[in-house]
Formats: C-alpha cells, structure tokens, sequence
C-alpha cells in the first residue's frame, strides 16, 4: 500500500523524529548515488518526488528534469524547484549537477527533522538569495551531527558541500555510525527510469 509521497508523509506528522528522517535520509542517499553512478543527475530532488510505502522506505522519482549523459559537471539549464534549488542555479550560473543534488539533500533533511523549509518562499529572489548565504537555523532541536551534516550540504559554496562519498561515509560526523550501507549501488530506492538507464549503460 502506498502512502503517497514524503511532503505529505512529514505534513501529517508535523516533523519527523531524528531516527526516522536519519533512516530515510539514508535510503535518499541510496538513490541519489545509484543515480550519480549512472551519469544521472536529479536535478528536482525534493519531497514532493519522494514516494513512501506502506513500511515507511521510499523511492526517489519524478525524473522529469533529470540530466542523463554528457558533462554534468558544466550544466547551463536553470530548472527545479525554487524552495530546493540550489543558489547557483537560481543566479543563472553554470553549475555541477552532482553539487546542486547536495543542496537538494540538505533541504530535504532539514525539511523532514524541523517539519518546514530552511528558506521561504515569500521572499524575491534577491532576498531568497541573501537568506541561502546566512547560517541555518533549526526549529527543532536535533543533533549537532545533523546540523552539521545540514549546514555542510546547504553551503552556497558549491566546491565546499560534502560529496556523496563524504556523506555515506560520515564518519567525521557519526551522523551514520548505526546504520548500514549497502556495499554496492542499489536501484531499491529509485523508480523504474533510473533502473532502464541503469540497464542501457551496461
């Protein structure tokens, strides 16, 4: 039974608490990295396009605008989601798709521990901008490991956000010291277009 997708998920629980949105996340970064693998960067991450079944994994969806092949390092189309978007690509600048999905990891963290987005969006986008550039601040009261892991991904800096690799890891943080990667790249979080991408680059 599907229940529908994270945003609603966390809406009705007003926010998660720090183990449920830690194990989430860390399916999240599951299918973010089996993305990454296969030259796939989202590029529209968010919890809208985060889809929940019955025992609470998700799988990450909403492909749409997704960019498949080439150099994903030198991007120039600007799209996604204001509230998730990374600041580089709302400045119009050419940007690297694996950095901007950092971004989008962080505000999905953010967004599921404090049951609100880290930056509103009644502001301009000058305003918007200049609000991305300040220190996070937590609604709710988590970890230190998970406001550092938050901060670090919502840097505005795109060479000084974590690489995925960093954050599987984590250790620096501890932020995952109880919970187990899986050792190889995994679809099990990822709808069926990453699996049929998956499968052409074979």
């Amino acid at each position: 039974m599907d229940c529908g997708d994270l945003r609603n998920y966390v809406n009705s629980e007003k926010f998660l608490l720090e183990a449920e949105a830690r194990r989430i996340f860390r399916q999240l970064v599951d299918a973010t990295n089996a993305c990454h693998l296969v030259g796939v960067c989202h590029r529209d991450i968010k919890l809208d396009n985060i889809f929940v079944d019955e025992n609470k994994n998700i799988k990450l969806g909403g492909f749409g605008l997704a960019a498949v092949g080439g150099d994903l390092h030198r991007l120039r189309e600007h799209c996604g989601s204001y509230v998730y978007a990374a600041p580089e690509i709302l400045n119009q600048q050419e940007y690297d798709g694996f950095q901007a999905d950092i971004w989008s990891l962080g505000v999905c963290l953010f967004a599921m521990v404090c049951g609100r987005l880290p930056f509103t969006t009644r502001q301009d986008l000058q305003e918007f901008l200049e609000a991305v550039s300040l220190k996070v601040i937590f609604t709710k009261k988590v970890t230190k490991a998970c406001r550092d892991i938050v901060r670090r991904m919502l840097n505005p800096v795109p060479e000084k956000r974590p690489t995925l690799k960093e954050i599987r890891r984590s250790v620096e943080h501890g932020y995952f010291q109880d919970q187990k990667y899986h050792r190889e790249p995994t679809l099990n979080y990822v709808t069926s277009f990453l699996t049929y991408v998956a499968k052409r680059t074979r």
